[in-house]
């Protein structure tokens, strides 16, 4: 039962258990929380699931130093450490803890970096904890860095349109919407954002945005949509809804 479930958690967690079925198992119940919306409830697991990852790697790395060779590293190890930092990190954000998201983001791109791994999910995790915290320039960066390596990616281009229309570039946000719509049309966040510009902004809009923009006007309430947050890794949906310093509604995409 429920009593025997949390015993045999902490005494995995005292024993320092190691084996890949201990730490994937941790994996799967922060997935399905993370899956049901209760990103407090994955926190305990993801994080009992790096415990153990984090002490496999040290020992891995321990007994290549004792038999003096190279470091070979069990991939299966390297990507749960990225994979459940990722994961995490969303957790994070969607409980507002943009710190903590971020440094889970942090340290699984340097992982990565370390071994030539692009992480695109990573990187729009990170991109979006930068948007959250103020540093447009950095958020920007990490789009564009995905851009590079992937030219079609709406989820890219739809945070990159966030981050332009937070600036205050609203031609250009609008146009980032619309290349993301362009390549996938039912990319909500993206056309949420383009209506709710085109509804309480037309203003700021020059003639080319708003006669190319699909009109759907969105009640302000919309705009306070609770983040969700799902499995980036394990290509499950997960979007989550902003609200600006300009009152307006900026949605940023992570679904895969």
């Amino acid at each position: 039962g429920e009593l025997t479930s949390q015993i045999k958690y902490k005494r995995s967690i005292l024993m320092g258990c190691t084996t890949s079925s201990e730490w994937q198992q941790y994996d799967e119940q922060g997935l399905a929380a993370a899956k049901a919306n209760n990103a407090p409830g994955a926190i305990k697991p993801f994080s009992a699931a790096l415990k153990i990852l984090v002490r496999a790697h040290q020992l891995s790395l321990k007994a290549s130093k004792r038999k003096k060779s190279d470091a070979v590293e069990d991939p299966i190890i390297l990507k749960g450490l990225i994979s459940v930092r990722v994961n995490r990190g969303f957790c994070y954000l969607a409980m507002s803890l943009n710190h903590l998201a971020l440094k889970d983001f942090n340290d699984a791109l340097k992982l990565a970096k370390e071994h030539d791994i692009f992480c695109e999910e990573a990187l729009l995790g990170r991109s979006y904890a930068y948007l959250r915290l103020g540093a447009l320039l950095k958020a920007k960066q990490d789009c564009l860095d995905i851009l590079q390596v992937v030219p079609n990616s709406y989820r890219a281009l739809t945070n990159l349109g966030a981050i332009l229309q937070e600036a205050g570039d609203i031609d250009a946000a609008m146009g980032k919407y619309q290349q993301a719509l362009a390549l996938n049309a039912s990319c909500e966040p993206a056309e949420q954002n383009m209506s709710n510009i085109i509804h309480f902004f037309p203003s700021l809009l020059s003639s080319s945005s708003s006669s190319t923009a699909p009109i759907k006007k969105l009640p302000p309430s919309s705009a306070l949509a609770a983040v969700t947050s799902d499995s980036t890794i394990e290509m499950q949906q997960s979007e989550g809804t902003l609200n600006t310093n300009n009152q307006q509604s900026v949605t940023t995409t992570n679904d895969t």
